[in-house]
């Protein structure tokens, strides 16, 4: 069996993570990726272009959050998961091509810090723009609408300094927190590996607002466990 076989039969190390911990990416978004990957070979596109693609995608999807209403939300909904896709399928092509590179990993954790620091912010300023949008938080937001992009804002913060801690413990210790095999660590990712089809589903059904509440609070206790996590060390200081 080929190297590629092995890995599209899910037997690599990173399949086996990704499984345990991030279940909506390994069996819906990966195999999508997978099934794009001839098509992908076959065309001029780089790897690279590719991850370019999926931000460009990712950028679109927040544009159409922040513009607000249901019918914009479903398909800004709709745009990140294909983001995903496309997110998934520069890291299948780049290791099926050979060409996977330093360069490209930058790029791809790069675009990922950005785009995780406008999402949640767009969502928000959907929210500020769609008042029917937020049920029954409306009237607590009444006089402070505002109030949906500060929480956007925070919780893309809190996202934005969770990989930043995660990054230096990953350089002064050689190990990364996400690496971690704890319950913690694994209903972290399980919460953070649902976002999308929570989005989707928040959106489709017109309970954005919980979804965006419920992440900020995840986020918060996330990066209140990454910084505590990397104070103690995690026993390797």
């Amino acid at each position: 069996m080929s190297h590629y076989s092995r890995r599209a039969a899910g037997s690599t190390p990173k399949d086996s993570f990704e499984r345990v911990y991030f279940p909506y990416l390994h069996l819906v978004m990966r195999p999508l990726a997978r099934v794009l990957l001839p098509c992908a070979l076959r065309s001029r596109l780089s790897a690279n272009q590719i991850t370019l693609g999926a931000f460009l995608v990712y950028a679109g999807s927040a544009a159409l959050f922040a513009v607000g209403g249901w019918s914009w939300r479903v398909a800004g909904a709709f745009l990140l998961n294909v983001s995903q896709i496309l997110d998934c399928l520069d890291g299948e092509m780049a290791r099926a091509s050979g060409s996977a590179s330093k360069r490209g990993e930058y790029l791809d954790a790069i675009a990922g810090y950005v785009s995780g620091a406008i999402l949640l912010p767009a969502i928000g300023i959907g929210l500020m723009r769609s008042p029917e949008a937020t049920l029954g938080l409306r009237a607590a937001f009444l006089y402070a609408p505002w109030a949906w992009v500060a929480v956007g804002l925070w919780t893309s913060l809190a996202i934005v300094l969770t990989r930043l801690i995660n990054l230096r413990h990953q350089f002064l210790f050689g190990v990364s927190l996400r690496q971690e095999r704890g319950m913690v660590t694994r209903l972290a990712s399980w919460a953070e590996n649902m976002l999308l089809p929570a989005l989707l589903v928040g959106t489709l059904v017109n309970g954005l607002v919980y979804v965006s509440i419920g992440y900020a609070a995840f986020s918060t206790l996330k990066l209140l466990y990454a910084a505590s996590a990397a104070v103690r060390g995690l026993g390797v200081e």
